[in-house]
């Protein structure tokens, strides 16, 4: 099947979310189909643990690695094929995603150790300022010849909420942005064929002079992405506890947390796939690519900026 090239153009990040929903809306049932396929032997499994031995971590840990290095793979694959107007097939899609299973755990362990790495010395900076801030406030009374040499109850609540409110800024920020930088890790290793070391200065070379493009997109496809998992289960739980069915409360905010996945997976899967090739548009000329290697007719009045 012909490439499709006219949809290939600079884009808003508005733009890329919009197309992303409508080409989820558009493959709805075939996305689903593939998330379901990964994600149902672990809901029966995580049920069955919670409902005999009340306990599911393990389990869901796994399955979030699991995510990582599998099913994400297989949703860029499925995505970038419905995009570009190829065939679509559930089988095929797993079996490239799994082709480059220990690429891909290769990329996670970096990015998850990059992470906390950033995390942990921006943890350290707030530390610090807020260590300073509480010695001034503390020497102060001093100087003044004040008998206490404590901060009182109320400074040192304050500064605790303060870090944690820091804490919780900067963990959200560095996600963002290391999303940013790197979010096109999955969509570079399947469509280039790179390999773990070669898909970060890909990844650079395509983020890097559309540093806020790219992260407003990051900003919002992190935003719909956490509410379609996280609010579902929440209201689930919190209606459970309304009702006082404590025994079911876990298990229906198991299910809202997998059916979240369900539906959130494919949505970031095409939200990357549609920024990367956006961004190959935008630096690369990849529309005119296309045009070269099919013949077809490049999209009219469209400017390639950068």
């Amino acid at each position: 099947m012909s490439i499709s090239v006219e949809h290939l153009h600079p884009l808003k990040a508005g733009e890329i979310l919009d197309r992303a929903f409508r080409l989820y809306r558009a493959n709805f049932w075939i996305f689903i189909s593939t998330a379901t396929i990964f994600l149902l032997p672990f809901l029966v499994a995580e049920l069955s643990l919670e409902f005999f031995f009340k306990n599911t971590s393990y389990l869901f840990l796994l399955e979030l690695f699991l995510i990582g290095n599998v099913l994400n793979g297989a949703m860029v694959w499925l995505a970038s094929q419905a995009y570009l107007g190829y065939r679509l097939s559930i089988w095929d899609s797993y079996w490239r995603s799994l082709r480059r299973f220990g690429v891909f755990l290769l990329t996670n362990l970096f990015l998850v150790g990059a992470y906390l790495l950033r995390t942990g010395l921006m943890i350290f900076v707030a530390a610090v300022v807020l260590g300073v801030i509480a010695f001034v406030l503390r020497m102060g009374p001093m100087t003044r010849g004040s008998e206490f040499d404590y901060l009182t109850s109320s400074i040192v609540a304050w500064i605790n909420l303060l870090g944690e409110f820091i804490t919780l800024i900067l963990l959200v920020l560095n996600y963002i942005i290391s999303s940013t930088q790197f979010g096109l890790a999955i969509v570079t290793i399947l469509r280039e064929g790179v390999g773990p070391k070669a898909f970060l200065r890909r990844s650079r070379e395509l983020t890097s002079k559309y540093f806020w493009h790219t992260f407003i997109v990051a900003v919002g496809s992190v935003l719909l992405c956490f509410g379609i998992v996280f609010l579902p289960s929440m209201f689930g739980n919190y209606t459970v506890s309304f009702l006082q069915i404590p025994v079911f409360g876990e298990m229906l905010f198991i299910l809202f947390l997998q059916l979240g996945f369900v539906m959130s997976t494919p949505l970031y899967a095409s939200i990357q796939v549609i920024l990367y090739y956006d961004l190959r548009v935008r630096r690369e000329g990849y529309d005119f690519e296309l045009v070269l290697q099919t013949g077809q007719e490049a999209p009219q009045g469209e400017k390639i900026r950068g």
